[in-house]
């Protein structure tokens, strides 16, 4: 089929005019909609695929990630914390202190875990400063994710998982990294 309508199908030039149309045309309306939706604020300012979908990652993370990043907290409809409070993602940020646990300020951004997920890396990082960053910072945002599912399935139990040597997201951060120099004798 394609072959018998390949005539009616305008040069690749003549389209070429058309994609930045386009382009600016959906960035204008992800603006519009990141207005309106305050879950649409705490994600990428850009129209590619979101890191996490391509990252290596282990699927427990990347589904609890896609969960975060979406506002769907594990369980469904809040249920009543010890506190008084109902686990909302303002309240686990607040009660899981997670401006102090992943040195991000207040001032910087209201929720420190999406500031990071933003950041995550979409080709493994090339400066040795960049890889020791995510490699403190990916080991407390896994942390972080297994205490907001056991906050709302206190039965929850975690099956084994692998170590953090074997983690991939982990082993593929320090692909690109230089050989380390030997160290003087």
């Amino acid at each position: 089929m394609y072959v018998r309508n390949k005539e009616q199908l305008p040069p690749p030039s003549a389209t070429l005019h058309i994609k930045p149309i386009i382009q600016a045309f959906l960035r204008k309306q992800l603006h519009q909609h990141q207005d309106e939706s305050r879950l649409l604020k705490q994600c990428r300012d850009s129209l590619k695929i979101d890191p996490i979908l391509k990252l290596p990652l282990l699927k427990v993370d990347r589904s609890r990630l896609v969960r975060w990043r979406l506002g769907w907290l594990p369980g469904g409809k809040p249920k009543p914390r010890r506190c008084g409070s109902h686990l909302t993602k303002t309240h686990v940020i607040r009660c899981l202190h997670l401006h102090a646990r992943l040195s991000i300020g207040w001032k910087l951004s209201h929720d420190p875990l999406s500031f990071l997920v933003n950041r995550l890396p979409s080709a493994p990082p090339t400066s040795l400063r960049t890889f020791k960053r995510w490699t403190r910072s990916w080991p407390i945002i896994q942390q972080i994710l297994l205490e907001l599912e056991y906050l709302q399935h206190p039965d929850h139990s975690e099956p084994l998982t692998t170590t953090a040597t074997e983690d991939p997201f982990l082993t593929w951060l320090a692909r690109r990294l230089p050989p380390a120099s030997p160290s003087p004798p």
